[in-house]
């Protein structure tokens, strides 16, 4: 639904930020809940007109202890500066992932340089993650505005300069927004006439959570591994492997072990 009414026929952005939540420092007057970017799709592009429930995004099998949730009267009534964020969701990505963007170098078959795995440092963690993951992290984690996402941005596509060269889709400098019809870059034989919905059934829109960091409250399903969503609209559970496709290998694990909080 939202893609059919956005324009270029887009699939949401990410959330980036909160909306109270900046590049630097969070908004001081509504600065306890969730300040950092997340890795799921944007509250404000689709709550509440085409997200109604937002209970949908807690998954039943989630260890953590909090969901997806807004900012109610209850969290205005002990910290009165959100009031302005009223009904503003936090972190969509509680239970779930969404990249939205197109990614075509995250499986191990298909990380065949050297330099396809990098080294990502948070904290005091650092682990090996896919440089096509690092390259859409380090876009969203850039860009804000006014202690907030700037909306504009985070719809674009991951563009040059990347932080790993050479590391888009088709190993170009570009990652491409989900969007009808982008499955089209990844079709090789024109000549096929079902090339289109194969190529949708491998393009990843939605996982659970999953991490190898020893964060259980981040693996839904520990440990067997995790349902995913494609883009032709079907959901499969797909079984970890730490040499295995995506989402559930470990090099995405690591990802969200790191970036996931």
């Amino acid at each position: 639904m939202y893609s059919g009414e956005s324009k270029g026929q887009k699939f949401p952005p990410m959330q980036g930020y909160p909306k109270w939540d900046g590049l630097a420092d969070p908004d001081p007057n509504c600065n306890g809940h969730y300040d950092y970017p997340a890795i799921g799709f944007s509250g404000n592009a689709t709550y509440p007109e085409y997200l109604t429930d937002i209970n949908v995004l807690n998954c039943p099998s989630s260890a953590r202890t909090e969901g997806v949730s807004s900012i109610t009267d209850e969290i205005i009534a002990s910290e009165p500066g959100c009031a302005v964020y009223k009904g503003a969701l936090g972190q969509t990505d509680m239970s779930y992932l969404y990249w939205g963007y197109l990614l075509d170098l995250v499986d191990m078959g298909e990380l065949t340089q050297p330099d396809d795995v990098r080294d990502l440092a948070v904290q005091s963690k650092t682990l090996l993650v896919p440089a096509q993951i690092i390259n859409i992290y380090m876009k969203i984690n850039a860009v804000a505005s006014n202690w907030g996402p700037d909306m504009a941005r985070l719809d674009e596509d991951v563009t040059e300069p990347l932080f790993y060269p050479n590391k888009g889709n088709g190993r170009g400098n570009t990652i491409y927004r989900l969007k009808e019809g982008i499955e089209r870059f990844l079709i090789t034989d024109i000549n096929n006439p079902g090339a289109s919905s194969a190529a949708q059934s491998t393009i990843i829109v939605m996982s659970d959570m999953l991490s190898n960091t020893g964060a259980d409250a981040l693996f839904n399903h520990i440990p067997g591994g995790s349902n995913v969503l494609y883009m032709d609209g079907h959901v499969e559970f797909q079984r970890y492997q730490s040499e295995g496709p995506a989402p559930c290998n470990r090099l995405i694990a690591n990802a969200i072990g790191l970036l996931a909080q």
